[in-house]
């Protein structure tokens, strides 16, 4: 599973982790589903409304009261547009960049509605193989710029031939709480209230002082 150095966020998308079926191919699969496209575009244009209503308000009243919802949103938004496209670094950059452009971007134009199956007989060289897709690992397009796919992945699934699968049981793993990257977060909360049971992985020598620990603990 993805996993990195202390404060250093690692998986970015919901993985589900079941046991391989006894016929499959490869002791290790995963199938990785994108966003349908219009839900992409659908997402652009709400952030675009959202920020041109931010903008028109602070222009009438620089004073006025911030609308948490309003401004959540707006930060959730950008937090995946400017994984996607590193270009875009500001709110008033994405607002002068029109949609259908983003939407035949190099970086999406061609896994919008698609699915990728990966499969290996060897442990090893299967996470490699999945890691950009379910971490925060960049990837690297044609002219040497790193982006990040998470924002556009629906869903990701594991089938693993792995003793502690083989009752039936499905492990998930979640973007970390209190992720840096609020959309990160906002991935693996939706998600809590499904949970049989939360277990938190973490060295041995950090557990007492684990806020993400003590955030879950005081869940219960």
């Amino acid at each position: 599973m993805p996993h990195g150095e202390q404060g250093i966020a690692c998986t970015a998308a919901t993985i589900k982790i079941s046991e391989s079926p006894p016929d499959a191919e490869y002791p290790y699969y995963a199938k990785i589903k994108y966003l349908r496209a219009t839900e992409w575009e659908e997402q652009l244009r709400q952030l675009h409304d959202d920020i041109r209503e931010d903008f028109n308000t602070n222009q009438a009243d620089p004073y006025h009261d911030i609308d948490p919802d309003l401004s959540g949103r707006i930060k959730l938004g950008m937090d995946k547009v400017t994984s996607v496209y590193p270009e875009i670094t500001t709110a008033a950059m994405f607002l002068k960049t029109d949609i259908d452009e983003l939407m035949q971007h190099e970086h999406v134009k061609d896994i919008l509605d698609e699915e990728l199956a990966v499969g290996n007989p060897k442990i090893r060289t299967f996470c490699k193989s999945v890691e950009p897709y379910c971490s925060t690992q960049p990837m690297v397009n044609a002219k040497g710029q790193q982006y990040e796919v998470w924002p556009l992945i629906e869903s990701i699934k594991f089938e693993l031939d792995a003793n502690i699968l083989k009752h039936g049981i499905t492990l998930v793993d979640l973007p970390g709480a209190n992720d840096s990257n609020e959309a990160r977060g906002a991935i693996g909360a939706s998600f809590e209230s499904k949970l049989h049971a939360t277990c938190v992985v973490t060295n041995s020598d950090r557990a007492a002082a684990d806020t993400v620990v003590c955030y879950l603990a005081s869940m219960q």
